[in-house]
């Protein structure tokens, strides 16, 4: 799976989500740690603290990554090439601006990240009215790219 579809995928869990917790009509309860909170209609729960997002780092102009893992959290990319990568992802900010990509690029998803994709297969699934998958616990989920012919793109995560 693309960055791109990544990017899109987080987007939509966060549209999706925002879409539920502010439709009326519903009762929730939110158990965190000891604490039971429940909540009628119209009502805002926050059962703990969002994840901190540390800022964009430092612009990294005119790098080549070739048959190399890279940690990408944080990174500022401009005016470079990545070849036949991994890009271990965890969720934090990250731009490419100008990113050549050519050969597999490979997304090892951890953390928040890894997060947001079983959650998003949640969704699915009880959108075809079905059991989710469970997830198995502290593996990282993979997803590949294979580019064909060399493409260039720009990409900014939204937080």
């Amino acid at each position: 799976m693309s960055k791109i579809t990544v990017a899109l995928g987080s987007f939509i869990a966060g549209a999706l989500s925002m879409f539920l917790m502010l439709s009326g009509s519903q009762t929730a309860a939110v158990a965190h740690a000891s604490q039971a909170v429940s909540a009628t209609t119209g009502s805002t729960i926050v059962s703990g603290p969002l994840p901190k997002v540390p800022p964009l780092g430092s612009r990294l102009p005119s790098c080549l990554i070739s048959d190399s893992t890279l940690v990408v959290d944080g990174s500022n990319f401009d005016e470079c090439v990545f070849k036949n990568a991994t890009l271990v992802y965890g969720g934090g900010p990250l731009r490419f601006g100008k990113l050549a990509v050519s050969g597999t690029l490979q997304a090892k998803l951890e953390g928040a990240a890894a997060n947001t994709v079983v959650f998003l297969n949640l969704l699915s699934a009880l959108q075809a009215n079905q059991q989710p998958q469970p997830a198995t616990p502290k593996t990282p989920i993979l997803r590949a790219a294979e580019v064909a012919k060399t493409m260039t793109v720009a990409f900014d995560t939204p937080y």
